[in-house]
């Protein structure tokens, strides 16, 4: 299925594939190492939970990349705290710094942590999924075609959008997703 997903696919012109992965080392990586290898991939986001047995899988994630020489873009800190949905402190649940310890010793860039935060979970519940699924998809489609008659779902995903934008999770994406462009264009 890898295989069909990676190399029967007609993807267009992209800028970027993200692959998701579970953890860990499995045959499933080494398949999308080998199928990637034509493509020269930029690199993997390796992304880790502060705890050490999580941090010792990343270890092994990251010697695996360099291995089948797969550059590494960098790590980022996952569930590294919970945002309280009252008062909006971030208080570590728990440990903390694992990811930037990890970065240290393997001299990976850390790209960012990112806290548990009920506020992104409730917005993205008050929205149904069929509804935010047409919604993104009419605004690929007006992205695409400006010219276009007009799109039923735009004024949904823009909404939606712009409630995302004034979310903290959205300075934090957004600054490793530009460190990650920047990186990638230079």
């Amino acid at each position: 299925m890898i295989k069909q997903f990676l190399t029967d696919v007609h993807w267009g012109d992209i800028d970027y594939l993200l692959v998701d992965t579970p953890p860990g080392t499995s045959d499933e990586h080494l398949s999308i190492v080998e199928y990637l290898q034509g493509y020269n991939p930029d690199g993997a986001i390796l992304v880790t939970t502060p705890q050490a047995v999580s941090i010792l899988d990343v270890q092994k994630e990251l010697n695996f990349c360099r291995k089948v020489n797969l550059p590494i873009l960098g790590v980022v800190e996952n569930m590294s705290g919970y945002v309280c949905t009252h008062c909006a402190e971030c208080t570590n649940i728990f440990s903390s710094g694992g990811g930037s310890k990890l970065c240290d010793k393997y001299n990976v860039d850390f790209l960012g942590s990112i806290p548990i935060d009920p506020s992104l979970a409730l917005l993205l519940d008050s929205c149904s999924s069929t509804s935010t699924a047409a919604a993104i998809a009419d605004g690929n489609q007006a992205a695409a075609n400006p010219a276009a008659a007009a799109v039923p779902n735009l004024d949904r995903a823009s909404a939606f959008l712009s409630k995302y934008q004034s979310s903290p999770l959205n300075t934090k994406f957004s600054a490793i997703a530009k460190y990650v462009d920047s990186n990638l264009t230079n």
